[in-house]
């Protein structure tokens, strides 16, 4: 499922081109939002049929492969970002943590990814760093722009340079800030816009694991 919407990095908006791809990516997408099935009622939006998200092979923060066919969880929740982000990714990482602890014990069969959208500076180290500040029990996945790029285009991410805002960053990155619930196989299920409220995307997480165990 391709479902970017505009970034809200601090950066400046998007150049007239990548907004017209986001229309269009949109405009080919057909997403139910408040969907329900069986007798929850989800607060991502649900696309039927979901798309099937393909295998990749990214380094985590420790420096080993991931391969994301061979995830042993029951659920993935994906996000992109970057660690020197100034707002939209802090608040994302923010509100999975609080997702997770309201799973209670079932957060056990999630899988929290974080991906870069800048491989330059998000080194494993980097990326190991500013995970351990939020949870360390989630995976921050780098590699090189190349085969970030095959799953930022998967996913509908939209990644773009700013150096016009003379951050001590040095510059930003405008991205695209949704998260994904992708499940066992493979099946990219729940999209949540930014901002979504932490509760509601565990509630989502939890009907998903229910079904997981039928």
């Amino acid at each position: 499922m391709k479902l970017p919407d505009i970034p809200r990095t601090g950066a400046s908006a998007l150049s007239r081109s990548s907004l017209m791809l986001f229309v269009l990516v949109s405009t080919i997408t057909v997403v139910m939002t408040g969907c329900s099935e069986g007798s929850h009622e989800f607060s991502g939006a649900v696309s039927d049929p979901p798309p099937v998200v393909q295998d990749f092979v990214l380094t985590n923060q420790h420096g080993d492969d991931f391969q994301m066919s061979t995830d042993s969880k029951d659920v993935s929740i994906i996000f992109f970002g970057y660690t020197l982000c100034p707002d939209v990714c802090p608040t994302t990482l923010s509100d999975m943590i609080k997702a997770k602890r309201a799973l209670g014990a079932d957060a056990a069969r999630v899988s929290f990814i974080w991906i870069t959208v800048d491989p330059e500076r998000d080194t494993p180290q980097v990326l190991s760093q500013r995970i351990q500040v939020f949870d360390p029990e989630f995976v921050g996945l780098s590699g090189s722009r190349e085969s970030l790029k095959e799953v930022w285009d998967d996913f509908g991410i939209v990644a773009e340079r700013d150096d016009s805002q003379g951050s001590a960053a040095g510059y930003l990155i405008s991205h695209t800030s949704n998260t994904f619930l992708v499940d066992r196989d493979m099946k990219n299920r729940v999209v949540f816009p930014f901002g979504t409220a932490s509760d509601d995307i565990a509630a989502d997480i939890a009907a998903i694991l229910r079904e997981q165990k039928e």
